[in-house]
């Protein structure tokens, strides 16, 4: 094995060699026994332009390079310097193969050299990290990046990092080495000589288990600490905590800034919980309302020795809520406070079957990765949460065959149950004084019964309370589409090739045991297979059939089983039964064969063992499947709205199919505020018109007479931003989109152009995303910003929010999920444009149901739904401009009605005070200027 290193970083003028794209600047860096010992640097004549996009990312200019060396004067030095040596890279595919062309097409010989990835590595070795893009790692790190995307930077602190790396493999036990040993050959990087050294380093020496850690089946885990209540603690009032938080925040936390509003709502949040009375409390952005909360309810779980549930959205604000607000109280307070963090089974690793799955060794690479992430993880981990793991997509599917929910063979023999994780989680909750969950947990623990996850509560607080209804009726309805039925299917597999199936056949075989079945769900596998394909092909052409707008990308049909009629709903009524009927039997078959193999389960290895798992996992799958399709397909619930949904030039079978209640109030007021003292519902969005009724009427409180009350956000929004309304833009409703948005994109052009900044644009369909990407794409004038758009490609939500982040010249294109949830802090963002007015399509199944109720009870469904959820969503909109009080921005909304219309004047109301200016693009661009 070498011991010499070379770390080597391009920049190009673009991603394909192929295409002519070069080299513009070339770095090495060479690290011999641990110690940077030589480094190398130089600029590349490409003998090309470099595009604008390339000189904005990496600051580098067509007249940097033009006296510089031509590839062919640099390729020998390069060579040298990396003979007998690894070759590193943070993303080798692309710099090695890039030099290899180069190299070859300069006619010089391909390099033979081993290589070694610092992104793989890093993912194996730091499989909890947010980001594993160097400038991420370097802040991590604490490495000084100076210029990033130059190579001569990024190649110094990669070598940095490679050296951290090194350390970190040092400094694993010796069983855990071992096991990476046996499943890196199928690593891209040739990292398995560098473990066979570190081994046999280690050995040398001999080794002591570190004393956090617990050596169990050949496993190294952390050594797990387990929470237990104390019982009722010494009582410590609130109020007397409350006046001496000044004094607290100044001691124990730095720059803390204690708000008027945040004592406010700490006092409202106390007098509900001590009265028993449910709360709504509209916090304004900014005004504290995490720690306003949280306070009261730990004190009040403290000294009444009660469990108390706080609710977040999504488990990513759990994560953020124990972070941050957790750290802080617990050092205000002067007694122990027990917090415990509780989600789905499927977050949750199974110790046994993760054992069991390293019986095997897969070739595929995504397998092969997670489980040498999840093999160092568990040096670290007291939670076993796949949440705390940065997995790629092909892990996370591995992860659905180790986690605690998916089926077991195996009961009461598992050797690890003592550790597993679920059952710690779960063990901590009941003796927790605060358990942190999510909405989604939170309802579908409403339905469980006798499987329930959470302890007894009465108290809890939900907070972005705005989400609850639609998580509600998401619980409590049904989905699927016919990508789940291709994923099981080709999960499952057939007879004539290796496939589960397969392999459960040739064990039944070798036991002894009789196969004939085996034969049979062959059959109804490949019957399954042509027969949902039929159906949702059926059920794609009834969709289209009904479609109404033949330009949308996007597409839905509202059905009501009782009501459908015609020769393609009746075919579909009967290839729907079909199905059924051959699942049923399916699943009964393979109950049957489950019966056979429990009986001797004694004479079962791991490895058949996690074979029969796998394989048996799908009863409960196909029996699931069966039940929804006959949820959504065949039963008439007039209490719910069901629909199908398509995109118009996707594949011919490409349907999603979705039933959910119309109205989940009664549900809500029923199974969940009947049954708790208190719950306090807060958010920044939970006020329409300046009043709570709307909420209130949604979730059901309007017989337990909650609490409401409004927190103002402390920033000052008169001196942090304008709102500026275009009047030279047509009517919304008096053009067609295509015509509205190209009017727009020249508006844009001008702003962006001026404001040289980050602008982030929010619309209501997907369809008017696209056409402001096609529009702002061939604006020359934006040569110089790079133009993002959610749906144009595979990227991520969060993905492209770093984007944006990293780049000054940016315009970011988002739909619903981009109306909430992003933090982009002062310069990250200068500007916001609204599109249209956030109404809700009258075509959207849910919208269309629950209007048509109000009008069946007498109401009026635009001033009942439509204006307040819009004008919820028009706040949340102009709530992603000013996150912090130093910030400073311009909010542009396109659609004239905000002025125009009655109804306009609602909208306005909603929001922070803010100067409203109207007039034309010139006009307000003019008085942008001046208020700079």
């Amino acid at each position: 094995m070498f011991s010499r290193f070379v770390v080597i970083d391009l920049e190009t003028t673009g991603n394909a060699v192929k295409s002519n794209d070069k080299i513009i600047q070339i770095a090495a860096v060479v690290i011999e026994d641990g110690k940077i010992i030589d480094r190398f640097s130089s600029f590349v004549n490409p003998n090309r332009e470099i595009p604008a996009f390339i000189s904005e990312l990496t600051g580098i200019t067509n007249s940097m390079v033009t006296d510089a060396p031509m590839f062919t004067e640099i390729a020998p030095i390069i060579i040298n310097m990396l003979e007998n040596s690894y070759f590193v890279a943070h993303n080798v595919p692309f710099d090695l193969n890039f030099l290899q062309e180069e190299i070859k097409s300069h006619g010089f010989s391909e390099l033979t050299i081993p290589s070694l990835d610092t992104v793989e590595l890093a993912r194996i070795l730091y499989p909890t990290k947010d980001s594993y893009k160097l400038s991420d790692l370097s802040a991590d790190f604490v490495v000084e990046h100076l210029q990033p995307h130059r190579a001569d930077s990024d190649a110094e602190v990669t070598a940095i990092l490679f050296l951290e790396l090194i350390n970190k493999l040092n400094s694993l036990p010796l069983v855990t080495l071992e096991a990476l040993k046996k499943h890196a050959v199928y690593l891209k990087s040739d990292v398995i000589g560098i473990i066979a050294h570190v081994i046999e380093h280690k050995h040398s020496l001999g080794e002591e288990v570190q004393t956090d850690l617990t050596i169990v089946r050949g496993l190294a885990i952390r050594t797990h600490s387990y929470l237990n209540r104390s019982g009722n603690l010494q009582q410590q009032a609130f109020r007397q905590l409350k006046n001496d938080l000044p004094s607290l925040m100044e001691k124990h936390i730095i720059n803390f800034e204690l708000r008027e509003g945040q004592l406010h709502m700490m006092d409202v949040v106390d007098k509900a919980l001590q009265t028993n009375q449910h709360a709504i409390i509209e916090a304004g952005t900014g005004s504290g309302k995490t720690l306003a909360y949280i306070l009261p309810a730990a004190l009040f779980a403290i000294t009444k020795n009660k469990p108390v549930i706080i609710s977040t959205y999504t488990v990513q604000l759990q994560e953020q809520l124990v972070d941050n607000e957790i750290k802080i109280l617990r050092n205000l307070l002067d007694v122990p406070l027990k917090v415990a963090v509780l989600k789905g089974k499927r977050h949750y690793m199974n110790l046994w079957k993760f054992e069991r799955s390293l019986a095997y060794l897969d070739s595929n690479y995504d397998v092969i990765l997670t489980k040498c992430q999840i093999l160092v993880w568990l040096l670290e981990t007291t939670t076993g949460d796949v949440d705390e793991l940065n997995l790629t997509s092909g892990g996370l599917l591995f992860w659905d065959e180790i986690n605690e929910n998916s089926h077991t063979l195996l009961n009461n023999d598992n050797p690890w149950k003592p550790y597993e994780f679920y059952h710690k989680a779960r063990n901590e909750a009941h003796q927790a004084d605060v358990i942190i969950t999510n909405h989604s947990l939170l309802l579908t623990d409403l339905q469980a019964e006798q499987s329930s996850l959470l302890p007894k509560y009465d108290v809890a607080i939900i907070d972005e309370a705005h989400q609850l209804e639609r998580i509600a009726s998401e619980c409590f309805g049904d989905y699927i589409n016919y990508n789940y039925f291709v994923f099981l299917f080709a999960k499952l597999g057939s007879l004539d090739q290796p496939s589960l199936l397969s392999n459960a056949f040739h064990l039944f075989s070798d036991k002894h045991l009789n196969v004939d079945s085996f034969r049979i769900i062959d059959h109804l596998i490949k019957n399954l297979k042509a027969e949902v394909d039929d159906l949702f092909r059926m059920l794609r052409a009834i969709i289209l059939k009904n479609n109404n707008d033949g330009q949308a990308y996007r597409t839905q049909y509202r059905f009501n089983v009782s009501e459908e009629h015609g020769r393609e709903w009746n075919a579909s009524l009967e290839l729907v039964s079909r199905v059924r009927m051959q699942m049923i039997e399916l699943v009964s078959t393979m109950q049957t064969q489950f019966t056979a193999i429990k009986s001797i389960e004694h004479k079962l290895s791991v490895h058949d063992k996690r074979e029969i798992d796998l394989f048996f996992s799908f009863i409960e799958k196909f029996n699931h499947t069966q039940q929804v399709l006959e949820s959504i397909l065949l039963v008439d619930n007039q209490e719910s709205v069901s629909w199908m949904e398509t995109d118009t030039k996707g594949a011919q079978n490409a349907v999603k199919l979705y039933t959910q209640p119309i109205d989940v109030s009664d549900l809500l007021a029923d199974e969940f505020f009947s049954n708790k003292h208190s719950v306090i519902l807060t958010s920044a969005t939970l006020n329409a018109h300046e009043s709570f009724k709307h909420i209130i009427n949604q979730l059901g409180l309007e017989d337990f007479y909650p609490l409401t009350e409004f927190v103002p956000s402390p920033f000052v929004y008169e001196k942090q931003a304008l709102l500026c309304i275009p009047n030279d833009v047509p009517l919304i409703k008096e053009t067609s989109t295509e015509d509205y948005i190209a009017n727009i994109a020249n508006h844009i052009v001008e702003i962006a152009s001026k404001l040289q900044g980050r602008m982030l644009l929010l619309f209501t369909s997907y369809d008017m995303v696209r056409e402001m990407y096609s529009q702002l794409k061939v604006k020359t004038e934006l040569d110089d910003f790079v133009i993002l758009a959610q749906g144009s490609s595979s990227s991520s939500r969060s993905k492209l929010s770093k984007t944006f982040q990293e780049i000054s010249k940016s315009i970011l294109l988002g739909t619903s999920s981009f109306w909430e949830g992003v933090d982009l802090v002062g310069e990250e963002l200068a500007s916001v444009g609204i599109i249209r007015l956030p109404f809700s399509s009258p075509d959207d199944p849910i919208s269309a149901a629950k209007n048509e109720k109000i009008r069946f009870n007498g109401g009026n469904p635009f001033t009942e739904l439509a204006l307040p959820d819009a004008i919820f969503r028009f706040k949340q909109g102009v709530g992603r401009l000013i996150r912090h009080k130093s910030d400073k921005g311009i909010i542009f909304v396109f659609d004239r009605r905000l002025t125009t219309t009655s109804y306009g004047k609602q909208f306005l109301a909603a929001v922070p005070t803010i100067p409203v200016i109207e007039g034309s693009i010139d006009r307000l661009l003019s008085i942008i200027e001046e208020w700079h």
